[in-house]
């Protein structure tokens, strides 16, 4: 009677580990990298390749200088996704220190003292240029943007040079690469031939 029991509940536990880790990798919460431990989920690479794709799509579409629809261009704007992906989790690792638990404040803050479009516009502007509702945007574009400028900000009065300060910040940083599509080298991410 208690083996059956055990064996019944290791069964379930399985069950629910198996459709768990299921889960977990059909909506993509695994990471593809870690930053200084930090995660960075498959799921938010591909939302953030999908936005910067759709915006070159339809900002290049009249250009004859460059086919975003190529596999080169593909290739390298996930690197460069990625590698930007990096740099803001960089930035709010360190506004997170400087800033403690004020920084979400300090961005939504930002983000309304530097919105000088009226949100129906801002949302229209959203939707036709990156093909994102108004929340999106504001997490995919703004958030990010204004927490380089605030870091930027606060560098420059420590009179410090931002670029400066993103060399050394690679330069110190963990960076572990999980994809096999990618591997960090000389403070860039890069494409595995």
């Amino acid at each position: 009677m208690m083996s059956l029991q055990r064996y019944f509940t290791t069964f379930l536990l399985i069950l629910f580990v198996g459709l768990g880790a299921y889960y977990l990798v059909h909506y993509g919460y695994y990471p593809v990298a870690l930053v200084n431990s930090q995660i960075i989920t498959a799921n938010h690479f591909e939302v953030e390749y999908a936005v910067a794709y759709n915006y070159y799509v339809r900002a290049l579409s009249s250009s004859g200088d460059t086919d975003p629809r190529t596999r080169e261009f593909k290739k390298e704007l996930r690197r460069a996704v990625l590698d930007n992906l990096v740099e803001q989790a960089l930035v709010q690792q360190d506004l997170n220190v400087r800033v403690g638990k004020e920084l979400n404040q300090i961005v939504q803050g930002k983000i309304l003292n530097s919105q000088k479009l009226d949100p129906k516009t801002l949302e229209e502007t959203a939707r036709v240029v990156y093909g994102l509702d108004l929340s999106e945007f504001e997490s995919l574009v703004l958030v990010p943007q204004a927490q380089k400028e605030i870091l930027q900000g606060r560098l420059f009065l420590e009179k410090q040079d931002y670029e400066q300060w993103l060399r050394d910040a690679k330069k110190n940083a963990k960076v572990f690469i999980v994809t096999p599509e990618f591997y960090w080298q000389d403070l860039t991410v890069k494409l595995r031939d």
